[in-house]
């Protein structure tokens, strides 16, 4: 479990590290797709995807159950705890602080792979996101990254009980390190002149 770094400007990079959820470089092999409108059981699976994409934090939580969990195993915050929430209240504050701290837009999933089994809604995909510079203390206005992840989605009586996340993080470090390598760290209030 790799640790997320902790972001100069704010100590929220674990947050952002399930909305990044990205191993970067590669390609994909096989055809892609996007997420679908909801339709039968993979309904709820394939919206908590178009909740992320569209940042609709109201739509996100009415997917979730009142015990629903959000985890994922492969992020870890400064002291070594594995990302994990419980509660639609707390998931969706979650990733709607992480979206508004890092300045995310432009959220989009390339769907590789899915299986539906028991309840189980499995996607392997490719993520695209621009996040702000400053947040990862890079001297660009913003960052565009990609990469793959593998998410699960488990739905009972129609409504999400689960979700989890699987990430190769190192990659995202590696990348953003080259990153400020290449253009700079962010001067102390450096918001001006970009």
């Amino acid at each position: 479990m790799t640790p997320i770094p902790t972001s100069p400007r704010r100590p929220r990079a674990a947050a952002l590290a399930a909305l990044l959820g990205s191993l970067l470089l590669g390609e994909c092999a096989s055809t892609p797709s996007t997420p679908r409108a909801p339709s039968g059981v993979a309904g709820p699976a394939d919206a908590w995807l178009v909740a992320i994409q569209s940042q609709d934090w109201q739509a996100m939580r009415d997917l979730l159950a009142e015990d629903a969990v959000y985890e994922d195993p492969t992020a870890a915050d400064e002291r070594g705890v594995p990302l994990r929430h419980e509660g639609p209240d707390a998931i969706v504050a979650f990733w709607q602080s992480s979206s508004e701290d890092s300045e995310a837009q432009n959220i989009r999933y390339r769907i590789d792979e899915r299986f539906e089994s028991g309840g189980v809604t499995v996607f392997t995909m490719w993520l695209t996101i621009e996040v702000g510079g400053r947040y990862w203390n890079v001297d660009r206005e913003s960052l565009q990254l990609a990469g793959r992840q593998v998410t699960s989605v488990t739905v009972r009586d129609g409504k999400i009980v689960r979700v989890s996340d699987l990430v190769d993080y190192d990659a995202t470090v590696r990348r953003i390190d080259a990153l400020r390598e290449e253009y700079g760290p962010r001067a102390p209030g450096g918001d001006e002149g970009q």
